[in-house]
């Protein structure tokens, strides 16, 4: 286990203290009385829990003249399963305790003082001498070492509290001693029941001496017994006398008031009514009707209801409210339609510009109609006739292409050219060929200008395709025209052919904009409200008149539900008012029969004492029944009602003057008591008694003797097995201690000492072994301090490592614990204590700047510095 928070809310000099730890090693520095101490108890504190668990004794509570007060501690921890767990204690008056699982919120009871389940079976004793060690733990070990080992290796709380075994050898041999010693000396229990039975067979000897004197004794005994009869008699007299004269008393005033009293008072006019003053029923009567006033105002005015055209309102709320929604959507389609009239204009415009351009005049809307329905695509194949035939040829150079005879003539001219070149070559036929190529390409030129100036006739049924169109003057001349106006035709088109489905989506909007307009208007027709304006003025005002309908109906409703509470708080008050009314009328017929000369209050008041009175009457003559001497007594003559009380037996004179007698009859009767019992004991005590019991205590005596002899045997029997199981246990776990803490020495001496082994017997203890040397020494003085140090630590480290084989690994918390050791053993254990942090966490504490940072380098750990 890790620790990974402690927060010290209030712990002596920590206040509000949250510490965020290393999963690993965590160096706490701090000056004296800044905390180190307090911060190695607060981890001990969420462990163990608080020592003492009460705050009145916890030197923390009471630190700083009692401002410690209530003490609280908070840590999370880490588990060895990777499962974390919160841990909270607090002193209160006794120390309480909660956990929870993870980062959860603690929640249920506080439990008691009790330790963590990982350190079940650990003392805190334990846990202070090997897991948490500070320098003077270290040096307290050069005493007694063997004893100090003993308590370290043997199972102080391994698995249970038991306690050490040195100390149970001891305690046995205490006892063993206490019972019985081989040389008889000393108070033991043998040597002083043989005492006991000297003395017993002494004082049976001495019983023949008092025989004499119980003899005269018996007579007076037998005068005694007569005397303390009639005393005794006599005594019971008294207290019988004594003991019936209060109860006479009460019986006489139970029958003297009941005299006085008269007849009873009769209720039974009252039937089911209790018997109250009339003033307080008026009161309440009149509470009543005061309450009843502001219900019957209510009722009392007119009920609010609604009217015809409210009702028609509300009936027509679903259509008003879905009028609302139809408003923005008539607003948003009217602009709509009137961004697509202004498209509408744009596309007429521009299909009779189209159009005018082909016809070279302002296009009429006949003419637009004939351009719509022109046919394209015959167009287009008289077109692609027209242009094949102009470039078909025509059986001679002058075809109705005038490129061909161009060609023809380059041709010519660049043969006579190459003729002209090899002139040398051919000889007399050059100048001829030369004048032949070039004769050809003249008549060649000559074709093609003949060619390029004959027209070409438009195709004959080019009119009957544009029917109803007459285009341009010049665009029907040529194939190039008629392209030019087959394009100018197919983009008019377009635009009519959009401009048709903007008139169509144009005609469509209006039509829903007329039956929204008709739909708002039939519904301000039916509901009465006036239908002027737009559509959004008639929504407005179907919505305004919605609103008040509602706000009249919510009004309706109000008023018959506080008419219906008015009602039902009429109907509650009713039946108490009219049962208070007919209390008061029996009341007031009770009291004129019972008190007819007196009225009201008054009259309930005199009645009031004598039911009072009756009261306490009954409850006296009830208890007085349930004593066993009424019924002898109620008729007797002294208890009359008309007897004087001053000469009666209950009376104080009377009491005191019969107490005086009891008091002297007790002393003589204690007094003749006291002596017949002196002649009892004395008589008890002849010889053949005196001589029994002796005889029984001598026996007695005995019998302790051999009962002692046999404990005797027994706890040294009880030794023996204590001695084999300390040697059992020593051959089980020693070893492994012993080994470990000896490779954690040759690392931190540098091979000087290589063993530690423990010998038992004297002259035993611990014993180190050298290296190179070889020798053996005691682990005693005169090894230096800063040896023994190294030796008790590695020897903790060992017993901790054996310690934790199975269950959680503690964290090792040194305070200072290096102090004394030289610059290369203390090296060598902070490479120690670094391959010990990768397997429990490990704290250094200190208060000297140069261990500080030395250790910060070597171990490369985090320095968490305590301020004063």
């Amino acid at each position: 286990m890790r620790f990974r928070r402690l927060h010290a809310q209030v712990f002596g000099v920590l206040r509000d203290r949250a510490f965020e730890l290393p999963p690993e090693a965590a160096l706490i520095f701090g000056a004296n009385e800044s905390g180190k101490s307090t911060f190695r108890s607060a981890l001990e504190t969420i462990l163990y829990g608080f020592d003492p668990a009460h705050r009145e004794e916890h030197e923390l509570a009471l630190w700083d003249g009692g401002a410690g007060g209530d003490l609280k501690l908070e840590a999370l921890i880490e588990r060895e399963n990777g499962l974390p767990l919160r841990v909270e204690r607090e002193l209160l008056s006794r120390g309480r305790l909660r956990w929870t699982e993870g980062e959860a919120d603690f929640t249920g009871p506080r439990l008691g003082n009790t330790p963590l389940e990982c350190v079940s079976g650990l003392s805190r004793a334990l846990f202070r001498a090997v897991y948490s060690l500070e320098l003077e733990q270290l040096a307290k070990l050069d005493g007694d070492v063997q004893a100090h080992v003993d308590e370290l290796l043997l199972p102080q709380a391994c698995a249970l509290p038991l306690r050490p075994i040195a100390e149970l050898r001891n305690e046995l041999r205490k006892a063993h001693q206490s019972l019985w010693r081989p040389d008889r000396r000393g108070n033991t229990r043998a040597n002083e029941l043989l005492e006991e039975a000297r003395r017993q067979r002494k004082l049976l000897g001495e019983a023949a001496a008092r025989e004499r004197e119980l003899r005269d004794a018996r007579a007076e005994q037998a005068n005694l017994g007569s005397e303390i009869v009639a005393l005794e008699s006599q005594r019971r007299e008294l207290d019988r006398a004594h003991d019936d004269a209060p109860f006479l008393g009460r019986l006489h005033e139970w029958k003297r008031r009941s005299h006085a009293l008269g007849s009873p008072v009769d209720l039974a006019g009252l039937g089911e009514f209790a018997f109250a003053d009339p003033a307080l029923l008026a009161s309440e009567i009149a509470s009543c009707k005061e309450a009843e006033r502001e219900p019957n105002a209510r009722l009392a005015r007119a009920p609010e209801a609604l009217g015809e055209p409210e009702r028609a309102v509300l009936a027509a709320a679903a259509d008003i409210e879905l009028a609302g929604p139809l408003a923005g959507e008539h607003r948003s389609e009217a602009q709509r339609r009137d961004a697509l009239r202004e498209d509408l204009l744009a596309l007429q415009a521009g299909a009779a510009r189209d159009v005018s351009a082909l016809l070279g005049r302002k296009a009429t809307p006949a003419d637009l109609d004939a351009a719509r329905t022109l046919a394209l695509e015959a167009l287009r194949t008289a077109h692609a006739n027209w242009a094949a035939a102009r470039s078909a040829p025509v059986g001679s150079l002058l075809g109705p292409n005038p490129f061909r005879p161009l060609v023809a003539a380059v041709a010519s001219f660049a043969l006579a050219a190459v003729f002209a070149w090899l002139a040398p070559a051919l000889g007399v036929f050059a100048s001829g060929l030369v004048f032949g190529a070039a004769a050809l390409g003249s008549m060649a030129v000559l074709a093609a200008i003949v060619a390029s100036r004959r027209p070409s006739p438009a195709p004959p049924q080019l009119a009957g395709l544009l029917a109803g169109i007459a285009p341009a003057a010049g665009l029907l001349d040529s194939p190039e025209g008629l392209l030019r106006v087959i394009e100018r035709l197919e983009r008019a088109q377009e635009t009519l052919a959009k401009l048709r489905a903007c008139e169509a989506a144009d005609a469509a909007l209006a039509a829903a904009l007329r039956t929204r307009e008709e739909r708002i208007e039939r519904l301000c027709a039916r509901l009465a409200i006036a239908g002027e304006g737009d559509v959004e003025a008639r929504v407005a005002r179907l919505s305004e008149a919605l609103r008040r309908s509602r706000e009249r109906e919510q009004r309706v409703e109000l008023d018959r539900q506080e008419r219906l509470r008015a009602q039902e708080k009429l109907e509650a008050l009713r039946p108490g008012r009219e049962r208070l009314e007919a209390q008061l009328e029996r009341v007031e017929a009770v009291l004129r029969s019972i008190e007819p000369q007196a009225t009201g209050s008054a009259a309930f008041a005199r009645v009031e004492v004598r039911l009072r009175e009756t009261r306490s009457l009954a409850e006296l003559e009830a208890d007085l029944r349930r004593d066993p001497r009424f019924s002898g007594c109620e008729h007797d003559a002294r208890v009359a009602a008309s007897r004087d009380p001053l000469a009666a037996e209950w009376t104080p004179e009377a009491m005191s003057r019969r107490e005086g007698e009891r008091a002297a009859c007790m002393q003589a009767l204690t007094a003749a008591h006291a002596r017949h019992g002196e002649i009892t004991s004395l008589l008890r005590e002849d010889p053949g008694s005196r001589q029994a019991r002796a005889a029984d205590l001598v026996r007695a005596a005995e019998d302790d003797l051999a009962e002692t002899q046999r404990e005797r045997d027994r706890l040294a029997l009880l030794d023996s097995i204590v001695t084999r199981a300390e040697h059992a246990f020593r051959e089980q776990h020693q070893p492994d201690v012993l080994r470990r803490a000896g490779a954690y020495l040759e690392r931190v001496t540098h091979g000087r000492w290589r063993k530690i082994a423990y010998s038992e017997g004297p002259g035993g203890g611990l014993f180190v072994t050298g290296g190179e040397q070889g020798d053996e020494r005691l682990a005693i003085r005169p090894l230096s301090r800063g040896t023994l140090d190294q030796i008790f630590l590695c020897l903790r480290l060992g017993l901790l490592d054996h310690l934790d084989e199975g269950r959680e690994r503690l964290p090792l918390v040194l305070d200072d614990a290096l102090l004394r050791m030289d610059d290369a053993r203390r090296a060598a254990v902070y490479e120690l204590l670094s391959e010990i942090s990768r397997r429990r966490q490990v704290f250094l504490l200190t208060c000297q700047e140069w261990i500080a940072s030395e250790a910060e380098r070597a171990l490369k750990l985090r320095r968490i510095t305590l301020t004063d």
